[in-house]
Parts: structure tokens; C-alpha cells; sequence
């Protein structure tokens, strides 16, 4: 059971499908550059969901192109592809009523809450932390430092949501926080993730809501 009255959540890969959405906008760019001689299963193995230095993936993607011009055109592309999820959204109005909500997240300020609200989901959330706004990013200890610090609370009290082992997990682990790990059916024998759920919806069942 969840007893932390704090959950922080990730976003992309956790709260919405953000490979789906980007194989969507991919294949919608490809179809606009006919130029481009790359498939699109190319072009999402070499994107290792979202893991690839996005300059360096903007450089193989289209040498000849601006990287942050490109870049800025395949988010806008994101976004548009999004669209609210009614069982998330419920899940996170009953978790409204028991736990303070907080939004953790890496990325561009601008991008990353262009994607929250494309989901419908900003009102959901008492507070939003994300790495491009705060000069730190997950998994260093000091993101969550400094969110505890914000937030008036003890490490006890929270409990970090999401998807990726290393950037929520670990991290999120090092400053001595509760951890649920999304695994949308990965496994893993390390760090050791205290709940392990394989979609967020299956969160309801932790808690008292």
C-alpha cells in the first residue's frame, strides 16, 4: 500500500505512450520529407526511445538540416499527436483526493508542459518540476533534493512514479524516496524498485482511493 502522502510523477512514458506518439510523428515527418531515405523502424531504433542525444539524432535523421529547427518540428509533431486519456485522467482525479500530486519530469519547460496539457492533464498537478526550468536533471540526486526542498518534506514521504530505471528509480532511490516502477512488461533484477506495476493504471491498486 502507498503510504506516501506526496507521488511524484514522470511524465513521458508514464502518464502517456510517448514512443507511440513519436512513431505517430515520425511517420507523419517522413511522409512530408519523401527525401529521406530512412524507414521508420530505422528511425525509432535509432531514436532508443528518446535515449539518443537529440542533436545527435536530428544530425542522423537530416544531416543538412538546423538541429534545433528539426528538433522544434518533430516535438510540435508530438504534441499534435496527443490526446487525453480518460482512465488516466480519472486515475489521477481519485488520487487527488488522498495524495498531493507533483510532476517530475526531464526536458524542455516549454515542450514538456505542451505535452501535459495535450494530455489534459496540468490541473491534475500541485506542482510541476522539470529539469529544463531547474538547470538539474534526473537521476541526479539534487533534482529530488530540491524538490523535497520545495515541497517542505522528508524523503519518507514521497514516493517517485515511473517508467525509466535509471532517471526515476535510481534516482529517486538515492535521496531515499518510495519507488514504482511502470515496466510495461520489462524486468529487471536491479535496483530493486519497491512496487513494480506494468501500466499506471494499475496504481489504484496500491493505494486507498
Amino acid at each position: 500500500m502507498l503510504n506516501n502522502p506526496v507521488l511524484i510523477f514522470d511524465l513521458d512514458n508514464t502518464l502517456f505512450d510517448r514512443n507511440r506518439a513519436m512513431r505517430q510523428a515520425m511517420q507523419c515527418w517522413l511522409r512530408q520529407h519523401p527525401e529521406v531515405s530512412h524507414t521508420l523502424d530505422e528511425v525509432m531504433a535509432q531514436d532508443a526511445g528518446g535515449n539518443t542525444d537529440r542533436t545527435a539524432f536530428c544530425q542522423w535523421l537530416m544531416p543538412a538540416a538546423a538541429p534545433d529547427t528539426l528538433l522544434r518540428s518533430i516535438q510540435q509533431l508530438i504534441i499534435g499527436s496527443l490526446r487525453p486519456d480518460a482512465a488516466i485522467r480519472q486515475l489521477l482525479e481519485q488520487l487527488q483526493r488522498r495524495y498531493q500530486l507533483v510532476l517530475a519530469s526531464n526536458g524542455n519547460g516549454t515542450i514538456q508542459r505542451l505535452k501535459l496539457a495535450a494530455c489534459g492533464l496540468t490541473a491534475c498537478f500541485q506542482h510541476i518540476f522539470i529539469s529544463g526550468e531547474m538547470g538539474k536533471a534526473k537521476p541526479n540526486p539534487e533534482f529530488f533534493r530540491e524538490i523535497l526542498k520545495t515541497l517542505a518534506i522528508s524523503p519518507a514521504q514521497a514516493c517517485m512514479i515511473g517508467d525509466d530505471l535509471v532517471n526515476d528509480i535510481l534516482g529517486a532511490q538515492a535521496c531515499g524516496l518510495n519507488t514504482c516502477w511502470v515496466a510495461y512488461g520489462e524486468t529487471s533484477d536491479r535496483n530493486n524498485p519497491a512496487i513494480v506495476i506494468q501500466h499506471i493504471t494499475e496504481l489504484h491498486r496500491w493505494t486507498e482511493c
